[in-house]
């Protein structure tokens, strides 16, 4: 397990109120205990104490602030240049269907945002 992957998932531990950190799965999203959006603003709170300055909510989990930009998402739906964005930073196929933003959540796991932690670190 990455230092990142380690760091982020006791505190989520810490943020959910969970005793065992076992119970946090690397690749189970983080939805599954019951995390809401102010224990994502608690996350990224720590994660910049303890990781890095350069961690925000608005660049942890950029996907909200995308589907407000024509340029990434039209209508309904993202656009070529916003669904690979949207693979390039959760580092999935480009060639897969794209999914609607509320089911991103999926990947809102500690492996997916640990390296989004190091996407932003090394960025």
């Amino acid at each position: 397990m990455s230092d990142n992957l380690d760091v982020l998932k006791q505190i989520a531990a810490d943020v959910l109120y969970i005793d065992d950190l076992s119970d946090i799965i690397d690749d189970a999203p983080l939805g599954n205990h019951g995390f809401s959006s102010i224990d994502y603003i608690d996350l990224c709170f720590e994660l910049k104490t303890k990781v890095s300055d350069k961690i925000t909510p608005e660049n942890l989990w950029p996907f909200d602030a995308m589907v407000t930009k024509e340029e990434y998402f039209n209508g309904d739906k993202w656009t070529d240049a916003g669904w690979k964005q949207v693979c390039d930073l959760l580092e999935i196929d480009p060639g897969s269907n794209p999914m609607m933003p509320n089911e991103l959540v999926a990947f809102f796991t500690p492996a997916v945002l640990s390296r989004r932690v190091a996407q932003i670190m090394n960025g």
